[in-house]
């Protein structure tokens, strides 16, 4: 679905309607990221930014939600975005910046499980 929001409208419009809307809801006010990752020549490069996009849109729209809002602003609840790169097993976390909304990244798992009231369970 990330690579199909990269389409041009016109060709996400050829689309049956409930696709067409989900991809066209992923570009929608991402008009500058995706000036962005359309620069990228190389693809994997390309695909990686285009995931971290879509993700940023999935925190931007939970952050709206009144409950989940409040529950972050009294540090309740904290909502990161990540990126899991499947041939390294590595994990990329990032929070929206609060001025621009553009990701930026808040450090390792254990990084995070030291700053966080809870942590994340890794499994060993």
């Amino acid at each position: 679905a990330v690579k199909a929001s990269q389409l041009p409208n016109t060709a996400i419009a050829g689309e049956d309607d409930e696709l067409a809307n989900l991809l066209m809801d992923m570009k929608d006010g991402s008009e500058e990221r995706f000036k962005v990752i359309n620069a990228i020549t190389d693809r994997r490069a390309k695909d990686r930014e285009a995931v971290i996009c879509n993700s940023a849109k999935q925190v931007e729209k939970m952050l709206k939600n009144p409950l989940v809002a409040s529950k972050v602003e009294a540090g309740e609840l904290l909502v990161v975005g990540a990126f899991y790169d499947m041939s390294s097993g590595m994990v990329d976390f990032f929070e929206l910046d609060p001025i621009t909304q553009a990701p930026q990244p808040v450090g390792t798992l254990a990084e995070q499980n030291a700053k966080s009231a809870y942590p994340v369970a890794t499994g060993k």
